[in-house]
């Protein structure tokens, strides 16, 4: 019984490490402006790309990068926000409501900006490897926990 008890006790505390571990890993990614400087040399190799293919998709990229850069700054202005008013106010106040309000315009915005972006670098490849990138993005964008990811989706 004190052998069950313990097994018991030691998989609980091992589960809320593993469980504070992943929520902080999280909280770092989420928010954090992605890195830009990674390579896109997986692109051209997972969608078997040409040269001349590769190099409009990496200007389609690029010519993005300033809009994603935005979006992320004020997403990460806005959480600073909502836990400075979180954590001053003890009642729900028209502070936070805004606040709150702000971070899901930020998400539509940030959705829809991407998905454009996403379908115009999906018109510049070949049909095909347009299709499956547009599929691959758009079931990163709807993911339950995209910030993992690394994308700038908020």
């Amino acid at each position: 019984m004190t052998r069950a008890i313990a097994i018991l006790l030691l998989s609980a505390a091992l589960g809320a490490v593993a469980f504070w571990t992943g929520a902080g890993t999280r909280q770092t990614q989420c928010g954090a402006p992605p890195a830009h400087h990674e390579s896109l040399d997986w692109l051209k190799s997972e969608f078997s790309l040409d040269d001349s293919t590769f190099e409009r998709v990496r200007a389609l990229h690029e010519a993005y990068l300033p809009i994603c850069e935005d979006i992320c700054r004020r997403v990460v202005e806005n959480r600073r926000r909502i836990e400075t008013q979180a954590g001053r106010d003890e009642a729900y106040s028209p502070a936070l409501d805004a606040a709150l309000r702000e971070a899901a315009d930020l998400r539509h915005e940030s959705q829809r900006r991407y998905l454009r972006h996403a379908q115009s670098v999906a018109v510049a490849m070949p049909r095909d490897q347009g299709k499956r990138y547009l599929a691959m993005m758009k079931a990163r964008v709807f993911n339950r926990c995209e910030c993992g990811s690394g994308m700038c989706l908020h």
